[in-house]
């Protein structure tokens, strides 16, 4: 599906790479630990809801800066449950655009 957005806004996809999500790791001691120090829990995700999963990916993709936009544009209507972050646009002909991407969906029944 992202490949022939990509294809319709006249990009192509250099990198799509799986985020692994995040677990929760035991402490390791060390010379900067403290003692009384809790452990920080990461903070939930709101969108996150029991029955779904969420998929994350590193995407990288280059092209003209304006097949970049129209490529955005056409990611936020793929769906309304994913979410784009940690958004970098490196300048230069052609342009390079890298961005996390999440989605979310339903977990199939058994």
């Amino acid at each position: 599906m992202l490949s022939a957005e990509a294809a319709a806004a006249g990009v192509v996809l250099d990198r799509y790479e799986p985020v692994p999500s995040p677990t929760t790791a035991a402490p390791t001691a060390g010379p900067t630990a403290k003692p009384s120090a809790k452990p920080a829990k990461p903070p939930a995700d709101p969108l996150l809801a029991p029955g779904w999963d969420k998929t994350s990916v590193l995407l990288t993709a280059r092209g003209a800066g304006p097949q970049l936009v129209q490529f955005l544009r056409r990611l936020e209507r793929l769906s309304p449950l994913m979410v784009q972050s940690d958004l970098a646009v490196k300048a230069g002909t052609p342009a390079e655009l890298r961005l996390n991407l999440s989605y979310y969906d339903a977990r199939p029944s058994p």
